[in-house]
């Protein structure tokens, strides 16, 4: 196997979004009415500290009992409501997250609280309050689920319905965890996003929890401090498309590829959008999409934004187009038998956030015997770098493979699966593995994983046209898909030629060698486990010197009562 002698790269500074979303109000009398009374006696409303981290936002700013922190949406909210978040509690004792639905005087409210700190005792779960609960709205009210853990993420489906009648969903990676209706009633109502501490049986810190863009109403609204998303954009974004459902195949041409957004199965009664933006950096791909719904293909994925290198072709409406993509150095089509002895490679360096909705990120190679005709037919070979638990097809093999991870040569043990059909009608043919989320730079030889699938065609009657890298995007529970991924590199290469399909510049911080974190983790998250740990170990020698005191002064009171009573003998 080559190696590829490529720096690690990373992605551009990031600027303002282009699309801002309503203000979220951080002071005022009714965001501090909502959260001083969210605790019994009432809590010191503190402000928040919002921190984006990819597409997501950090929010922290509790670190003592009663206290509370959150913002609100400033536009009133009327029956039918329909809000779809996700959140992973990250850190804290008690309420490390919670949303707050409530009239202005607060005689009707929905509070949902997320508790997932195991050593806060009774309060340990996840909760639904309400007016009609028979409890203060001070108080946890109904527990929906009970075994939350950290650094998990949950996703929340909260509506009102035109009725009055409110239901609250919860579900983890698309399993259903809870539900829970009851009738909260017609009026005006505003939304608040926050975190609380009140006298939690766990040991008091900072609470942090880590939130998805908002979707209020089939809108998307990021939860930052001015309304509008810092990181959405690349500096000096030199092209842009952007996809929806009246418009799903958006596409460009950069000089060594094709970018399309490739919403192929995603429903025209579908909300958002799917925006790809090409700069120096690289490629930048953004899932928002508060309503996905698939088209007349089944199985859950409504797109593939991709980046293409050969010779595509596309059936839009029963008609075949062929876009095809700028080729330098390595050709397509290439005859299967030359592919599979040609010792092709790719070198991809990516980072991907947080989905709210099941995913691959993978390789699409396209093997057909011919040009789209009536009797076109071949097959589609995927190989998944990275992806959520999603089914996958029928079981074939496991084999070791030898990958290089962040320039390290790894045996992989590689999965394959079969399908009956994609949704382009072909057998499908699914190599699996997770290699890392990011920053990662890997490298697969495509040749080997191409050679070892067994396809069932002479290698001599078919050819490789087309090589693809993108994301299929599925709906999650709630039909809803926020997801981010960056490309800061992909290099195809055989043992004579190579092209450089996306190309960025500068280096991605990835973790030195002796740091006590893999290869390919962020300094940033290294920086917080790390202050966790400090954050840890003081607790752990506060607990001990205070423990050393009291056993301490119990030996003095000790030593002085024996002293004392001996003095009182003679």
């Amino acid at each position: 196997m080559k190696f590829a002698s490529l720096s690690l790269l990373v992605l551009a500074t990031l600027v303002a979004a282009t699309a801002v979303a309503a203000q979220w109000s951080q002071g005022g009398g009714l965001l501090a009415e909502v959260l001083a009374n969210s605790s019994s006696p009432p809590s010191e409303v503190v402000p928040p500290t919002l921190v984006p981290e990819g597409n997501w936002t950090l929010m922290a700013g509790v670190n003592s009992t009663y206290q509370a922190t959150g913002v609100l949406y400033d536009e009133p909210l009327v029956p039918p409501i329909d809000v779809k978040f996700t959140v992973e509690a990250l850190s804290g004792p008690s309420g490390q997250a919670e949303l707050f639905l409530v009239t202005p005087n607060l005689s009707k409210f929905l509070t949902v609280l997320l508790e997932a700190n195991p050593e806060n005792g009774p309060y340990y779960g996840v909760w639904v309050n309400y007016d009609g609960s028979g409890v203060p709205y001070s108080s946890e009210g109904v527990e929906i689920y009970g075994s939350p853990t950290f650094d998990v993420a949950y996703t929340f489906n909260v509506s009102v319905g035109v009725n009055g009648e409110a239901t609250v969903n919860l579900s983890r990676g698309g399993t259903n965890l809870a539900s829970y209706t009851f009738y909260l009633g017609s009026g005006e109502f505003y939304l608040v996003l926050g975190q609380r501490t009140g006298l939690p049986y766990a040991q008091v810190g900072p609470e942090e929890s880590l939130w998805s863009p908002i979707c209020v109403d089939g809108q998307r609204v990021y939860l930052a401090a001015n309304g509008a998303y810092p990181s959405v954009a690349p500096q000096q974004t030199t092209a842009e498309i952007v996809g929806t459902p009246s418009e799903p195949f958006q596409a460009l041409n950069t000089s060594t590829a094709y970018v399309g957004t490739n919403l192929w199965n995603l429903a025209p009664n579908s909300r958002g959008e799917v925006s790809m933006y090409v700069n120096s950096s690289g490629l930048t791909t953004q899932v928002e999409l508060c309503e996905a719904f698939q088209g007349a293909n089944e199985g859950g994925v409504v797109g593939y934004p991709e980046v293409d290198y050969g010779e595509l072709f596309y059936n839009q409406g029963g008609t075949w187009i062929h876009p095809g993509s700028p080729q330098e150095n390595l050709t397509f089509p290439v005859r299967l038998s030359n592919f599979e002895s040609g010792d092709y490679e790719a070198t991809v360096g990516y980072v991907l956030s947080k989905s709210t909705a099941p995913y691959d990120f993978a390789f699409d190679i396209w093997i057909s015997n011919s040009t789209p005709s009536e009797d076109w037919n071949g097959a589609e070979v995927m190989v998944w770098l990275s992806h959520t638990e999603i089914y996958m097809g029928t079981f074939v093999k496991s084999e070791s493979i030898p990958t290089v991870i962040n320039g390290s040569v790894q045996e992989v043990s590689w999965t394959l699966y079969t399908l009956p059909h994609g949704g382009s009608g072909f057998p499908l043919y699914i190599w699996a593995a997770n290699l890392g989320s990011g920053p990662t730079l890997v490298q697969v030889n495509l040749s080997r994983m191409m050679r070892d699938a067994g396809l069932p065609f002479n290698p001599d009657d078919y050819e490789v046209v087309d090589v693809q890298l993108g994301s299929e995007i599925r709906v999650n529970t709630y039909h809803e898909i926020q997801w981010e991924w960056n490309l800061f590199q992909l290099t195809l290469s055989n043992a004579t030629s190579s092209v450089q399909v996306i190309e960025g510049r500068g280096l991605v911080p990835v973790t030195p060698s002796g740091c006590g974190a893999g290869a390919g983790t962020s300094v940033l998250h290294v920086l917080k486990s790390f202050v966790r740990g400090i954050k840890q170990d003081v607790s752990t020698l506060w607990n001990g010197i205070k423990q050393d005191v009291s056993t301490l002064w119990n030996g003095i009171k000790q030593d002085v009562s024996t002293l004392w009573n001996r003095i009182r003998t003679l």
